[in-house]
């Protein structure tokens, strides 16, 4: 799998797009290609191809990368490819793609490592996409063989400069590969798939050991110069000029089943579920025939914690016209959501049933991209990113903040913060930051009177793998309610990098301060890689009186100044009403007395949050005078 990189978006090649960098430091943010990492060799990894493998595989050769992102390996099906090649699987650089899912060539091999680190301004032959052997030596050309497919120059990731170029080539009978068509980068939209087509007809290439192959040639310091394929097909008695073919294909999910997240607390989903909630999600089929055609779609919701399927949310048919495009709505509010859970995974699957016919193209399954799936997480953490880093976000600032912003539902405890660090550039493993929580932050009087809840000095660590998190546990808990902003403070010149989802856009909710003054993004679009985790109120509700019963008891209460504490308890936290700490106190196992003074504090309720372990409880207190 490659290193920190999945989709990567708009910002890659920062040589060319300078003027993008100068907005995000404007505001004190900039965007970083993830890739270039010091701590790892720059080395060519690639297989040999001749020596690799000697499966052979029989015409006709299909692959839409649909089924390949499922597996959500990032890799080509190793079935009909060659592995450890570069090209990588993805659903995110391709802008429009033929159908869901497409394969993407750049500068980075297939660990996430640039060819070439050591200089930067170095170009040359990078990603390839192999085929395996394919046996033709009873073809001919008779035949009417025809090899198409689709492809992007940009979309989502780095331009070509006009010195790169993608290419095709074929393997002769001698074993040389010949360039049967090649495209320069420099000029082009970025918005469009383009769709080509060849014949293969010359007697050289009719042989036992058949194979083709697109290689990019790149820049091979970084995640640069960006192509797209898909939809790749290679079939005997076909039209040389006939791009029409009898498919129906899932595209993309336009909207999604949440309004504002991809994750959510569980309680906070319950508490607020119908502003939560789209009223429809959105996603897109594609009609690669000429003709129109009538298909039948229905849109499964599932809880894939239980195992249950909770319902139907759509379940008709609609008629497509010649090669368009169709949105298509869902609504949510045909199937209810359980309401006795401790977490669930939604998923809504949307399904196709094309009418497509086995014998079109005999041995190509064209039912491989009727299927598209949406997830969301509802545990006890918030998050707005989809869980891959494009992109890294710094401030070029010593003492520099970030800051980002949450809004709950009902009050919740604040646990731990899940972060994800990424290296660029330098090393920063060891060195230390201030992890930040805010109940407000001032944006009048240059940040004055912000409303710090916590700061605490926390060494960096890298996750040891893609994409994972790292969890930082609070050196207190901290109760919350309505709006609040986690973040951190960059404590030296070394600029720390955090992932940055470009794929999700959340960039409303990212404030920075480099200049002791809180700015709001309002330019880059995307999700920082940072997520707010809270005690889980459900598991707490469900247990919470075997817990008070076995293992805490709290009086007198009411009370006119101190009270007791009974039980297996060993921290305490006094907050008021407005989710404030008022006191904190942690107690022994040998304790004998545990108790509170709250005399400084005047008349009313307050909630009492009791702990051991990983059991937890909330007492109302009053008190009274």
């Amino acid at each position: 799998m490659r290193y920190y990189r999945f989709q990567i978006a708009i910002l890659q090649a920062l040589f060319s797009l300078i003027f993008l960098a100068q907005i995000s430091a404007a505001q004190g943010i900039t965007l970083r290609p993830i890739g270039s990492n010091p701590r790892v060799d720059g080395a060519l990894w690639r297989t040999e191809e001749d020596k690799e493998d000697t499966t052979k595989i029989a015409l006709p050769f299909f692959d839409d990368f649909t089924g390949a992102f499922y597996r959500k390996t990032g890799a080509p099906d190793s079935a009909i490819w060659l592995k450890n090649q570069g090209a990588y699987v993805n659903n995110g650089y391709g802008i429009n793609p033929p159908s869901f899912g497409t394969i993407t060539l750049d500068g980075i091999n297939n660990l996430g490592k640039p060819y070439n680190f050591m200089d930067k301004f170095a170009v040359g032959e990078a990603d390839r996409l192999t085929s395996k052997r394919i046996d033709l030596s009873k073809a001919s050309g008779n035949d009417k063989m025809v090899f198409s497919f689709y492809w992007q120059l940009q979309g989502n990731g780095s331009k070509p400069d006009a010195e790169d170029y993608i290419a095709l080539q074929f393997k002769d009978q001698s074993g040389a590969w010949v360039t049967q068509w090649q495209r320069n980068g420099g000029t082009g939209s970025k918005d469009i798939f383009q769709y080509a087509a060849l014949s293969l007809s010359n007697a050289a290439f009719f042989h036992k050991d058949f194979q083709f192959r697109f290689l990019s040639y790149c820049k091979l310091s970084g995640a640069y110069d960006t192509w797209n394929l898909d939809y790749i097909l290679l079939s005997r008695d076909r039209k040389l000029d006939e791009q029409s073919i009898l498919d129906i294909a899932t595209s993309k999910i336009d909207t999604y089943y949440l309004k504002r997240y991809r994750a959510m607390p569980l309680d906070q989903f319950y508490a607020n579920q119908k502003n939560e909630v789209v009223d429809s999600i959105y996603m897109s089929v594609k009609n690669l025939d000429k003709e129109f055609n009538i298909f039948f779609c229905d849109v499964i919701l599932s809880d894939l914690v239980k195992k249950e399927r909770l319902g139907v949310m759509r379940d008709t048919s609609y008629l497509i016209l010649g090669q368009r495009e169709r949105k298509l709505p869902v609504p949510t509010n045909r199937v209810a959501i359980p309401k006795d859970r401790e977490r669930m995974i939604l998923e809504y699957k949307f399904r196709l049933n094309t009418g497509e016919k086995d014998d079109y193209i005999k041995g190509v399954n064209f039912r491989t991209n009727d299927t598209i799936v949406g997830t969301h997480v509802l545990d006890n953490y918030y998050a707005y990113d989809d869980g891959t880093a494009e992109f890294a976000a710094t401030i070029n600032q010593k003492f520099g903040k970030l800051a980002y912003r949450f809004v709950l539902n009902r009050p919740a405890i604040l646990t731990h913060i899940d972060l994800m660090f990424v290296p660029v550039e330098i090393d920063l493993k060891g060195e230390t930051y201030n992890l930040r929580v805010w109940k407000q932050l001032d944006f009048k009087t240059r940040g004055a009177k912000d409303s710090v809840l916590l700061v605490q000095n926390t060494i960096l660590n890298y996750a040891d793998s893609t994409n994972k998190f790292a969890r930082i546990e609070l050196s207190r808990r901290l109760a919350l309610s309505d709006t609040f902003y986690i973040g951190f403070e960059q404590l030296s010149d070394k600029n720390l990098s955090i992932g940055f989802d470009k794929n999700t856009d959340s960039g409303a909710e990212i404030f920075s301060n480099t200049t002791n003054e809180w700015v709001q993004n309002k330019t880059i679009k995307g999700s920082m890689m940072f997520r707010p985790v809270f005690l889980n109120q459900q598991i707490v509700s469900t247990n919470e009186q075997t817990f008070e019963s076995l293992l805490a008891h709290v009086y007198p209460n009411p009370t006119n100044g101190e009270i007791l504490i009974e039980g297996k308890v060993s921290t305490a936290q006094l907050v008021d009403l407005q989710g404030r700490i008022l006191l904190e106190k942690t107690f022994q196992p040998f304790d004998e007395y545990k108790g509170l003074d709250l005399t400084p504090f005047a008349n009313g309720i307050y909630l009492l949050h009791l702990g051991h372990e990983r059991a937890r409880a909330i007492k109302k207190v009053v008190l009274m005078r």
